[in-house]
């Protein structure tokens, strides 16, 4: 294998990475296609004021995404949102199923994926004028509050614990460009890929010795390239979604009966940020003060 071909196999990996990052077992391009004109065409018709396949649609998201936690979030929240967008509907079959599917999607574990755990965040805040509404006795509405705020902390502690702002971005190029390839151990081989070539696999490697020290420094880049990608995603999130999680918050702790003992007890268990629990216990308290 000449020099040359051998830099031109190190980029490589990169693009290699972020492709298999990219790909899961499940998916299956036609099939999402196929799901989102359908979601496409359920728009149309509710925007004509025709609810006769939002039912089927969400049982379709039930029975088909529910073992694909992170499209069966994806597709909730827009399916939420279409209903959300015409404020007529009243239907009581389709908001309670609806319903249903959304408390679930709120409730699954997508804690490896910051931008899914951001839809829950947009899901949970859907639901703001329901809590709000929901005020027949002075127990039901704090209980619903305060259940609703801790899902909203809850999501938000497991999104931005994955952030370390001390994190360098040039860790994981780092560690991709340190990936040695053992070319001497290596045999006649046919690698195909993304690009036509790919980084040979560690059974390729005919030295014992070598392939495990092959395989650990794959290992080692495919980590970092995933956590840089975690950590990423998750500071957009995080800038994304503060004020959604700020306003959720003040917007129902500020509605009688008023509890800030309550919320302060709650951003100290999920163990909320001091600056980010006092602004909004501060805006919060002028706001009661005001009324």
């Amino acid at each position: 294998m000449t020099s040359k071909i051998k830099l031109f196999f190190i980029p490589v990996l990169v693009i290699f990475f972020m492709f298999i990052e990219k790909c899961t077992a499940e998916y299956d391009a036609n099939f999402y296609d196929q799901l989102d004109r359908r979601m496409s065409e359920l728009r149309n018709l509710v925007e004509k004021n025709n609810y006769s396949q939002i039912v089927d649609m969400a049982k379709f998201i039930n029975d088909n995404l529910v073992n694909t936690p992170e499209a069966f979030v994806t597709y909730t929240k827009q399916l939420i949102y279409i209903i959300h967008s015409d404020n007529t509907l009243k239907d009581v079959k389709i908001l309670s199923l609806c319903m249903d599917i959304l408390h679930k999607a709120v409730d699954t574990n997508v804690d490896s994926f910051p931008y899914r755990m951001g839809e829950q965040i947009d899901i949970l805040d859907w639901e703001k004028e329901i809590v709000k509404r929901n005020n027949d006795t002075m127990k039901e509405f704090m209980s619903l509050r305060k259940n609703k705020c801790e899902k909203m902390l809850c999501i938000w502690n497991k999104m931005v614990s994955n952030i370390d702002d001390n994190w360098d971005d040039e860790l994981a190029s780092q560690a991709l460009f340190k990936v040695k390839i053992p070319w001497e151990s290596i045999g006649n081989i046919t690698l195909n890929g993304p690009t036509g070539v790919i980084f040979p696999p560690a059974e390729c490697v005919e030295d014992e010795l070598l392939r495990k020290k092959y395989q650990a420094e794959l290992d080692e880049a495919k980590k970092q390239v995933k956590r840089a990608k975690i950590q990423k995603t998750a500071k957009k999130t995080r800038q994304e979604k503060k004020n959604t999680v700020k306003s959720f918050l003040i917007d129902l702790y500020s509605n009688k009966p008023f509890a800030t003992a309550e919320l302060e007890t709650l951003l100290k268990k999920y163990n909320i940020d001091d600056k980010f629990s006092q602004e909004i216990l501060d805006i919060i308290k002028k706001q009661i003060k005001s009324k």
